[in-house]
């Protein structure tokens, strides 16, 4: 009896196995990322929950350090919005709540967790954080420059003065790359005396769309204090650019600086007055 020869499969059939194995894989793929996006929102709402938990109860205990009522969640999910959740709720604060529940979350974005005393409540802003360097030392930009001027100069600059010789060429030039100053306009004051110390004045306007002679929201920092203020400046017109503090010399540094602070909220942290510089100015409009 002659042996049956074995002759594989066909071409024919090789396609179709391939096909079929083409089908299963672009399949799967899609079911696997959407369980693996779901998975990262998991972990996300979880750590935002952990957060949650953590500032209302150092809120609660009158805690004051922004360490403990402000804590900022690195999100991992690669998509904006959720795709696997519906109806949240984290703590007493729901995605319905349009006042302590702010924007969405986006993909590699951030979650700022914190305690409102005017709303008495914990607040979750998804908006993506924030577009500078959160502990950023403003005043190390300026040191340079101020202890290369001597007693005798005005310690004033301001971000659009144009010329040349301007020492605002060389703060520029050092900025961090995320750093507030490379958005809107700003001015550093500090007086001519030994004691006095150095203010930063800052808004998000730019040299451009400023209104010179029109009251403008802005942040102030006083070095000496470490605190800052939201409140309202007069740009004036001058040297050919315009200043956002309006136009104040050395000698008036002090005084008129009190005055733009005068009894403004102080805020510990950047954050904390970033968030209320956004609600004048988004006010203001």
């Amino acid at each position: 009896m002659m042996p049956r020869k074995s002759y594989g499969f066909t071409l024919l059939e090789m396609l179709i196995v391939v096909a079929i194995i083409a089908v299963l894989v672009a399949t799967a793929i899609p079911i696997f990322a959407n369980q693996l996006e779901k998975s990262r929102e998991a972990a996300d709402l979880a750590n935002v929950r952990s957060a949650y938990a953590v500032v209302l109860s150092n809120a609660m205990l009158g805690y004051e350090d922004p360490n403990d009522i402000e804590k900022v969640v690195q999100l991992q999910q690669k998509q904006d919005g959720f795709q696997g959740f519906q109806d949240i709720t984290i703590g007493d604060v729901s995605d319905k709540d349009k006042a302590r529940w702010i924007g969405q979350p986006q993909a590699d974005g951030v979650c700022a967790v914190y305690y409102d005393e005017e709303l008495n409540g914990v607040i979750l802003d998804w908006t993506g954080g924030y577009p500078y360097l959160r502990n950023e030392d403003f005043f190390s930009y300026t040191k340079k420059a101020v202890d290369s001027l001597g007693k005798q100069h005005d310690y004033r600059f301001d971000s659009g003065y144009p010329k040349k010789n301007s020492y605002v060429k060389d703060v520029i030039s050092s900025l961090d790359e995320d750093s507030l100053l490379k958005t809107g306009t700003w001015v550093f004051l500090r007086g001519t005396k030994q004691t006095d110390t150095g203010y930063l004045v800052w808004t998000s306007y730019d040299q451009k769309t400023i209104k010179r002679d029109q009251e403008t929201p802005v942040i102030i920092l006083d070095q000496k204090s470490g605190k800052y203020y939201v409140s309202s400046s007069i740009p004036r017109y001058k040297d050919n650019c315009i200043k956002i503090a309006g136009d104040i010399t050395a000698q008036e540094t002090t005084a008129e600086m009190a005055k733009m602070i005068g009894s403004n909220k102080a805020y510990n942290t950047i954050d904390a007055a970033y968030r209320a510089y956004i609600k004048v100015l988004n006010a203001s409009k």
